[in-house]
């Protein structure tokens, strides 16, 4: 994108979006592998300790974020779009758990998996498209998880 509009004089505004769920999903992911297990009451297996955060974005929030972002002066930008609520992978497994399925087992492999935290800040975009009320973690996975 920089290239093009430093070579043609175009502009752009980039998203970077990060960690989506919702109903429909199909992707292999965190979010859809646990609610997969919590449906079929089996097991959620946890790769590493649990505790690497992600910022799970709910789908209807990402198009909001979009609809503002079109309307706002942008000009060669990137933005993190991402909620701005960090939860462990051990965290959002005990939330689907306690909410969803109460007899759902969690096992940890401690000698395996992504040991790394994915948290990007919304501040720049924040500051682009004004205040954004995020869906609760919660309430985006109930809405998953039934739909």
């Amino acid at each position: 994108c920089s290239s093009c509009a430093e070579i043609y004089g175009l502009r752009y505004c980039a998203l970077r979006i990060s960690d989506t769920y919702g109903p429909r999903d199909k992707r292999t992911n965190a979010v859809n592998n646990f609610l997969s297990a919590a449906k079929s009451s089996s097991t959620i297996n946890i790769s590493g300790s649990g505790n690497q955060r992600r910022s799970y974005t709910y789908v209807k929030d990402i198009a909001t974020v979009i609809a503002k972002i079109i309307v706002v002066p942008c000009t060669n930008e990137v933005f993190n779009v991402t909620s701005d609520e960090a939860t462990s992978i051990a965290e959002l497994a005990c939330l689907i758990q306690k909410t969803m399925c109460p007899t759902l087992n969690i096992i940890n492999d401690i000698n395996a998996g992504d040991t790394r935290d994915y948290v990007f800040s919304v501040d720049k975009l924040l500051a682009q498209i004004g205040a954004m009320e995020w869906t609760p973690l919660e309430e985006g996975l109930k809405a998953t998880y039934s739909g």
